[in-house]
C-alpha cells in the first residue's frame, strides 16, 4: 500500500509539472506573439515615396520597388555636369526646366554677350558662372519674377576636350572630366614613353605656354594643376 501511495504521489507531481510547463509555454507563446504584433509595421505605415511619371501623373513606389532615375540627372552625369564647370561664350548647353505645369528642354548656345534665351524671362547672363550658379540664377529669375512659385533647373554643358601630344603612349583628343589634373591626364593617356622629359611638360593654353615639372609634382614638391578645356599637353623628348 505504501508503495502504491508513493507511485501515485510521483505521478501526481509529474502531472502537475507537465501542466505547469504547458501553461507557461502557452503564456510565453502568447506574449511573444503580442510582441511581434506590437512591433510589426502596418502596411499603411511603410515607407512610400512618389515621383512623376513621363505623362506627368503621380506614381507611388513601396519598399523594394526601384524609382526611375531622372533622365536629366543621368545625362548631366554622362556629360560631366559639375559645379566647377565654368560656362563661357560659345558653349552649347541644355537647360531643363521641371517641376512646373509645362516642362521645358531648351538647347541653346551662349552668345557673344554671355546670354541665353529662355521662355518668359527672355535673356539671362550665365557666361563666367558655374553650372550650379547658373541654375540658381535661373531659378531665382523665374521665382522672383512671379512666373512660378517653385521650379527646378538643371544646366548641362557639352563635355570639353583636351589634347595629348609628344612622348605619351596614347596621344590624341580626350574628353575633359571635372577636376582633372595634369598627372591624371598623363595617366589617362597611358603614361610616358621611355624617352619622355618629365621635367618640362608643356601646356599650350590659349596664347600661353605653361611649363610644369611633373617629376616635382609626383614627389609632392610642386602642386598639381588642373587641365582646362582646349589645353594641349605636350610631353617633350629628352636628348639623352
Amino acid at each position: 500500500m505504501r508503495n502504491n501511495h508513493k507511485v501515485s504521489g510521483r505521478l501526481l507531481v509529474v502531472a502537475c509539472a507537465g501542466a505547469f510547463l504547458v501553461l507557461t509555454g502557452c503564456a510565453s507563446t502568447s506574449t511573444e506573439s503580442n510582441r511581434l504584433a506590437r512591433y510589426r509595421p502596418k502596411t499603411s505605415d511603410r515607407n512610400i515615396w512618389r515621383w512623376s511619371g513621363s505623362d506627368g501623373s503621380a506614381r507611388s513606389a513601396s519598399i523594394g520597388e526601384e524609382a526611375p532615375l531622372d533622365n536629366v540627372l543621368k545625362k548631366a552625369a554622362l556629360l560631366g555636369h559639375s559645379e566647377r564647370k565654368i560656362l563661357k561664350r560659345g558653349d552649347k548647353i541644355e537647360v531643363h526646366l521641371v517641376g512646373i505645369p509645362n516642362a521645358y528642354n531648351i538647347v541653346d548656345v551662349i552668345d557673344d554677350l554671355g546670354n541665353i534665351n529662355l521662355p518668359l524671362i527672355e535673356t539671362i547672363t550665365i557666361a563666367g558662372k558655374t553650372t550650379s550658379e547658373a541654375e540658381k540664377d535661373i531659378e531665382n529669375a523665374y521665382v522672383n519674377g512671379g512666373y512660378y512659385r517653385k521650379i527646378s533647373v538643371t544646366v548641362v554643358a557639352e563635355m570639353d576636350e583636351y589634347f595629348m601630344r609628344g612622348e605619351i603612349r596614347q596621344s590624341g583628343r580626350y574628353m575633359l572630366a571635372s577636376d582633372l589634373t595634369l598627372l591624371q591626364a598623363i595617366a589617362t593617356a597611358g603614361g610616358y614613353t621611355d624617352y619622355a622629359k618629365r621635367s618640362e611638360v608643356r601646356i599650350i593654353r590659349n596664347d600661353e605656354i605653361l611649363v610644369f615639372n611633373a617629376t616635382k609634382i609626383e614627389s609632392g614638391v610642386e602642386k598639381d594643376t588642373f587641365v582646362n578645356s582646349g589645353d594641349i599637353i605636350i610631353i617633350p623628348r629628352r636628348r639623352w
